[in-house]
């Protein structure tokens, strides 16, 4: 039997104010964990009854199931994350009202970013057709350069209000906004409020379309999206846990997630689906 994808226990107003994001520098919170061992590889993973995390980059490789276990393995350092996507074979990311471009990934690479601009108060962030856009202030932003010294070069493209998440998927561009899943119709300078309802999507804190399916964070819990359009409800299956995720990519073939300060990539142990949530060590 399909799984919903649940309203939030509280109705909440999110308000955005203006493009214009110095990064990481939070401390990490620690959580109780017990060792185990997977029976399946032998590799010692932690587990935590508790499921109190404080923020982290993780990476996934595997696939997404409610009945399989998925496990993340640590990347990097990724302080105050607001927003991540990959952008023309780069990994980008908001934090602190600036753009960072990661360098090198993996376990000991640790706050390895670099500035390549600002990035106000930005809610979300995709790379379509080519471009990078970024939602701020109520608006839709397309970036002009990218580095070092770039500033804030950034063009209105349209309206987006109250924003919490945003992907390109299939060749569109969707966001989450007011539990709401929206297509964008047109681009660019006054195109105003061009966004056709495309489902429901309650509560949701992070977007991305990975491996062509279209994937969303809420309620601590990953999901997978069903039917895109006009009617098409709440057209969402459970795919795994996700406690403490702030922002997604999917970037080399894999699948990326900042939690508890941290980097994180999906490979196949360790992250339960179930209540029981656990923790690859690498």
């Amino acid at each position: 039997m399909k799984s919903l994808l649940l309203a939030p226990k509280f109705n909440q107003v999110l308000t955005v104010s203006l493009l214009g994001l110095t990064l990481l520098a939070q401390p990490v919170k620690t959580f109780a964990q017990d060792a185990v061992s997977d029976t399946d590889s032998g590799e010692t993973v932690h587990s935590s009854s508790r499921q109190v995390y404080a923020g982290s980059f993780w990476h996934s490789t595997g696939q997404f199931s409610a009945r399989n276990r998925i496990s993340w393995r640590e990347s990097g350092d990724a302080f105050s994350v607001t927003s991540m996507t990959a952008h023309r074979g780069e990994l980008y990311v908001t934090s602190n009202n600036r753009l960072w471009k990661r360098g090198n990934l993996g376990p000991g690479t640790g706050n390895d970013w670099s500035n390549s601009g600002d990035a106000f108060s930005v809610t979300a962030m995709a790379s379509h057709r080519g471009e990078l856009y970024v939602t701020s202030n109520n608006r839709l932003w397309k970036r002009g350069n990218l580095g070092p010294g770039t500033g804030n070069d950034w063009s209105n493209f349209g309206d987006a209000f109250s924003v919490t998440a945003m992907a390109s998927h299939r060749g569109e561009l969707y966001v989450v906004s007011n539990n709401k899943l929206w297509k964008r119709g047109n681009l660019g300078p006054g195109t105003g409020n061009d966004w056709s309802e495309a489902g429901d999507a309650f509560g949701v804190t992070a977007m991305v379309s990975h491996r062509g399916e279209l994937y969303v964070v809420s309620n601590n819990k990953l999901w997978k999206r069903g039917n895109l359009g006009p009617g098409t409800g709440n057209d969402w299956s459970e795919a795994g846990d996700a406690s403490g995720v702030t922002a997604m990519a999917s970037y080399r073939g894999a699948l990326y997630l900042v939690r508890d300060n941290k980097l994180w990539k999906f490979s196949n142990l360790g992250f339960s689906t179930r209540n029981n949530a656990t923790i690859a060590e690498f």
